[in-house]
């Protein structure tokens, strides 16, 4: 079944794309021409920081531009093929202003196979900060892009997205409401106040009516597992987490067993809310890529990229935990009834389910036998010479 003709209350699989693999104007303005190919410069001359770690990552399809039909296509595919229903995409938006989205509007709805997939929008509420190989002995880090938190700026957000997005065929819609995330909620509810915010989404619900668009569901991510009453009162109608990680050791690592048992046990806590929540699966962490190539561990209290490094995830691993989330969805009667996996491609943050030279499509495999039932074919082909 394409994701286009989901059944109702049919079990989503939903994917994080992170759209930081193509050249754009804004970034071209912040780093110059080293920016051209987004972040796989940085996948590229990735080093390894403890022994047997697997990098640099390097993809069997090449290195995808993110903003090209043909690449994206090509994605598409790999992710259909598994068993993958929607990409949710990580959308920068700034006092009207937004950056990357050519992956979205010249990459994805512009390929030529992308009824076999839904995409959504995941607003990153946040400042867009230079992250990206820091000083580790610097904890302030250059603004790039200022969050203004009120509710104009989400509004207008709204209005963007019922213009360019929600009224596209491709869009997600879960149960037949337009799915929408917002990461960061313990900064929007606190930054813009529970009374203020739960104005916002209830003003957003009407304009979304009134386009003649239905109805929206508002998923918020990163609430803690005792705050489901206060997002149910602004208005949320799901919650979920971008990642768990566990507490690095004093070595800076921790094992992925470690982020199994975390995330379980997330899940759990969850549970006991008064909200939907949709189980996270992770295929690691390790944001290491973004950090300085000198940059010695341990390195606590660095600061964001100077965390905790998850070690020896593996597809089996992985495959574990996407059946236990499977199982939790199954038997919560009052789940969003999707699976989240972090991520797709977001891979200077964790290893991300493209085929590598490392593990070829292994991790693609174990989401094809979790949510499928079946082995994955051989009718996307993946063309291992084709030049970096």
């Amino acid at each position: 079944m394409s994701a286009v003709a989901r059944e109702k209350g049919a079990l989503d699989v939903v994917a994080v794309y992170y759209p930081h693999w193509h050249k754009y104007p804004k970034g071209t303005e912040w780093f110059g021409e080293k920016w051209d190919e987004g972040e796989w410069a940085f996948v590229r001359t990735a080093v390894p920081r403890y022994p047997g770690h697997r990098v640099p990552i390097q993809p069997l399809p090449g290195y995808l531009n993110g903003r090209d039909p043909k690449d994206v296509a090509t994605e598409i595919a790999l992710a259909s093929n598994a068993g993958i229903d929607v990409f949710l995409y990580d959308y920068y938006y700034y006092g009207g202003k937004v950056t990357q989205e050519e992956a979205i509007e010249e990459g994805f709805l512009k390929a030529e196979n992308r009824q076999l997939m839904k995409f959504a929008l995941m607003w990153c509420y946040h400042d867009r900060r230079d992250q990206f190989r820091p000083p580790v002995d610097r904890k302030d880090r250059r603004l790039l892009m200022r969050l203004e938190r009120t509710p104009e700026e989400f509004l207008g957000l709204i209005d963007l997205s019922i213009k360019r997005y929600f009224g596209r065929p491709e869009y997600w819609r879960k149960d037949g409401k337009l799915f929408f995330s917002i990461f960061g909620g313990w900064d929007f509810i606190p930054s813009l106040g529970k009374d203020a915010a739960a104005r916002a989404l209830k003003e957003a619900r009407r304009r979304v009516a009134a386009a003649g668009l239905g109805e929206i569901h508002f998923n918020v991510q990163g609430l803690r597992p005792d705050q489901h009453d206060l997002a149910r009162e602004v208005g949320f109608d799901s919650m979920t987490d971008y990642n768990v990680v566990p507490q690095p050791g004093p070595d800076s690592l921790m094992s992925y067993e470690d982020q199994m048992k975390a995330s379980r046990e997330r899940w759990a806590q969850h549970a006991k809310g008064s909200l939907p929540y949709m189980p996270v699966v992770t295929t690691g962490w390790d944001c290491s890529a973004r950090c300085a190539l000198d940059a010695k561990r341990p390195w606590h209290a660095a600061g964001y990229p100077y965390v905790g490094i998850v070690t020896n995830s593996t597809p089996e691993k992985f495959e574990r935990l996407l059946r236990d989330a499977k199982a939790y969805v199954e038997n919560d009667p009052k789940g969003v009834n999707a699976v989240y996996i972090n991520a797709w491609n977001e891979y200077t943050e964790c290893p991300g389910l493209l085929p590598t030279v490392q593990d070829g499509d292994a991790w693609l495999r174990a989401v094809k036998r979790v949510f499928k039932g079946t082995a994955l074919t051989g009718a996307v082909s993946v063309d291992v010479t084709r030049p970096g």
